[in-house]
């Protein structure tokens, strides 16, 4: 590459070129046999990672490794927001039931004062 040049362009024409580039990764990595590649590739990160190491929950069925699910609850937690699904338009919140297996106790911790407050706050 010898050339570059920035052009500006809308926020929804981002949000599209970023959901269509999304849904390639998504169906470059679904089309490997789990069984034959010993693991699958978390969307986030692109990171190999061996099949029993992918949080997903029952109700939407989208994967992602522990380290990116981690990070992610963790910034949410953080910014005082209930953690959703990682996928770009599902709107599925998370438990901390679902979640604990990935958590540190630190983040469990955050995530009981979290309910907490929100109890106290109805």
């Amino acid at each position: 590459m010898t050339f570059s040049e920035a052009v500006l362009v809308a926020r929804n024409d981002v949000k599209f070129a970023y959901r269509l580039a999304r849904e390639e990764i998504v169906s470059k990595s679904s089309s490997v046999n789990v069984k034959e590649a010993q693991g699958e590739t978390c969307v986030i990160c692109l990171e190999e990672t061996v099949a029993d190491r992918m949080f997903f929950t029952d109700k939407c069925l989208h994967r992602y490794c522990f380290s990116c699910v981690k990070q992610y609850v963790e910034v949410k937690l953080l910014s005082g927001i209930v953690p959703t699904c990682l996928d770009y338009e599902c709107k599925l919140e998370l438990t901390l039931e679902s979640c604990s297996k990935v958590l540190t106790p630190n983040l469990i911790e955050m995530w009981e004062q979290k309910m907490k407050e929100d109890s106290n706050s109805r």
